[in-house]
């Protein structure tokens, strides 16, 4: 992904793990973007039952590593 994405927030008040909707908000993309994001790669989504969050560690390095 050429694209860079920064999360305009302060790291260390969020939760740890995050929701699509929180995500969603955090990056300023759509919830079909998280859910391309997600099969690409770029996202590691963990479902906990029937919901689905992301790890804050996960969404830290979006933008400072090559995704494929």
């Amino acid at each position: 992904m050429s694209r860079k994405y920064k999360a305009c927030t302060d790291w260390s008040k969020l939760e740890l793990f995050m929701s699509i909707e929180d995500v969603c908000n955090l990056f300023k993309i759509t919830r079909p973007t998280v859910f391309n994001w997600c099969k690409l790669g770029i996202l590691k989504p963990i479902k906990l039952g029937n919901l689905v969050r992301f790890k804050k560690e996960d969404l830290m390095n979006i933008g400072t590593e090559d995704n494929p």
